[in-house]
């Protein structure tokens, strides 16, 4: 969730700007990683992206999403851990980062390799979802932080080649 985008300005606006996309998946976190906002598309691609859902621990402490693939998996531990280290990072530790890290790195060996691996280049922002009989689908993703320092993240999803964004067009038209 590399590449920066535009700034939104508080969690009501990136709600409102969620709620604005319909063909693109879409979903927004707070500081610690939980969702707090998400269209029907990014659910129908990864139901932990619901509200309310911790995305480190949705991912590192269930078995590996049947949506990703092997190379996925290794890209989405490299992308959530490094995610979880920059937000530790520019907001600070408190009594929920230091309850999610411990947890992590109690009951996910996953999460140790990724955590641990500091040296390694920045993991992408491409990765691919499988989405039904249609194949899986690589997307870019591109985030917004709020502009009030909350550490809150709008993040849209778009399909990274035309193979890709035939297959969520599909999607979409089943979903819609």
């Amino acid at each position: 969730m590399h590449p920066q985008g535009p700034t939104v300005l508080d969690r009501a606006d990136a709600s409102e700007q969620i709620a604005t996309i319909v063909r693109l998946p879409a979903f927004a976190y707070d500081k610690h990683l939980t969702v707090f906002a998400s269209n029907s598309l990014a659910r129908a691609l990864a139901p932990d992206l619901s509200a309310g859902t911790n995305i480190a621990r949705a991912l590192f402490l269930s078995d590996r999403p049947h949506q990703l693939s092997a190379r996925s998996w290794a890209s989405a531990c490299a992308l959530v851990s490094d995610a979880l280290r920059a937000s530790l990072d520019a907001q600070g530790e408190d009594e929920a980062f230091i309850s999610i890290v411990g947890e992590l790195a109690a009951l996910s060996m996953d999460f140790n390799l990724a955590w641990a691996d500091t040296l390694s280049s920045a993991p992408g922002d491409q990765f691919e979802l499988a989405a039904g009989p249609g194949g899986e689908i690589t997307f870019t993703f591109r985030q917004a932080v709020a502009a009030d320092a909350s550490g809150d993240t709008v993040v849209t999803m778009s399909p990274a080649d035309d193979v890709s964004a035939a297959r969520l067009h599909a999607l979409v038209a089943a979903i819609l």
